[in-house]
């Protein structure tokens, strides 16, 4: 009789655990990531113009409107020969172009032109937030450039090992990835607006409430940066989590529509950037 309770039991367990399974409907941690990446990949926007001519309110401008930073931030460069140091001093607060308020300093070092193949460039942050989620890593992220592929595309490996503290009690996250970025149109010209990339790879993250996931880029995501655009357009991820179902996330068909999808269990929900 106790063979068969523990049986029934176990069974029962199982049972549960399927139901639970199947239920799963959580897409915060998706949510999460989505913000850690789009804050930490923003770095290279406002470094591309501090890096080209020393001030980010000149750098690629896009007709009446200009890129993420605006003239209240202060740019100083170290040395005028390599390897140099540029930091970027956004004070106790300054208003981006995007409407978003950043402060704090991004420290950047290069070991060559920006453009040049074999440059390193090595960004870290210091006491760095925006709309206060604070953004730590030191380095938080290197980027190689690996000069122009077969097509000849100039192409970046990038790593990334940062944490997002974000606003309002809402958690934090750790984040390491490994990225090539694929420059594909605009890397002959000076306007931020006509740049696009291909961007392939994989992550890993842990957050606060101690779940573990691994994304993979199963298609290739395309990053438009024309004005109003500047996200994700198109590409999917996989994310496989600790004892939950896969999640694919899909950016969509190419239109700036501020949203992706996220697939559980054949069950798909919208999400607004």
């Amino acid at each position: 009789m106790k063979k068969i309770i523990i049986f029934t039991l176990v069974i029962y367990t199982l049972s549960a655990c399927n139901r639970e399974f199947k239920r799963d409907k959580d897409t915060s941690f998706v949510r999460q990531e989505s913000k850690a990446e789009n804050f930490i990949d923003e770095l290279n926007s406002i470094v591309d113009e501090a890096a080209n001519s020393g001030e980010l309110s000149n750098y690629k401008l896009d007709g009446s409107e200009m890129l993420l930073a605006s003239e209240c931030a202060e740019v100083s460069l170290d040395t005028i020969s390599f390897p140099r140091t540029v930091t970027i001093d956004f004070g106790d607060g300054c208003l981006g172009n995007d409407g978003r308020t950043r402060k704090g300093k991004i420290l950047v070092n290069f070991t060559g032109p920006y453009r040049a193949a074999g440059t390193v460039i090595t960004i870290s942050t210091q006491n760095y937030f925006v709309e206060n989620n604070q953004i730590i890593g030191n380095p938080l992220r290197v980027v190689e450039n690996m000069g122009p592929n077969t097509e000849g595309h100039p192409e970046f490996k990038i790593t990334v090992t940062g944490k997002v503290n974000f606003a309002n009690n809402g958690g934090s996250i750790d984040w390491n990835s490994q990225r090539l970025r694929e420059w594909t149109a605009g890397y002959n010209t000076f306007f931020l607006a006509d740049d696009r990339y291909k961007i392939t790879g994989s992550a890993f993250a842990t957050n606060s409430n101690d779940d573990n996931w691994t994304s993979n880029i199963v298609s290739p995501l395309i990053v438009n940066m024309a004005i109003g655009c500047r996200q994700i357009v198109s590409g999917t991820i996989l994310t496989t989590a600790t004892d939950r179902p896969d999640r694919e996330v899909d950016f969509g068909d190419g239109s700036c529509d501020n949203q992706f999808t996220v697939t559980i269990n054949g069950n798909t929900y919208i999400i607004s950037y």
